[in-house]
């Protein structure tokens, strides 16, 4: 485990990230998972929260090619994640509050 923010509490406390990347689709109603990943900042591998969500992207693209529209809340109106969608063609949205490019 490592040091996380509870987003019911606010205080830091011990815990893991989630990171999910769910879909819609034509049969389906409702959002189907795409990508799950739980992972904590104290593993032996972790770079930072940034890579591990471009690996997230990264797999997506590589099995879903860049069909659909990538739908992001705040938080992901960080430029390398724009860069990102830009350089893979993808079309995307971003819920921002500010973005300086």
């Amino acid at each position: 485990m490592g040091r996380v923010r509870n987003g019911s509490t606010g205080k830091i406390e011990n815990g893991y990230k989630i990171l999910e990347i769910a879909a819609l689709t034509k049969e389906k109603k409702i959002p189907v998972s795409a990508i799950s990943r739980v992972f904590s900042p104290e593993e032996d591998n972790f770079i930072s929260e940034n890579r591990e969500t471009l690996n997230a992207f990264k797999s997506l693209t590589e099995n879903f090619e860049n069909k659909g529209i990538r739908v992001l809340d705040r938080g992901f109106d960080n430029k390398i994640f724009i860069d990102y969608f830009i350089r893979k063609d993808e079309k995307f949205i971003i819920r921002a509050k500010k973005i300086e490019m």
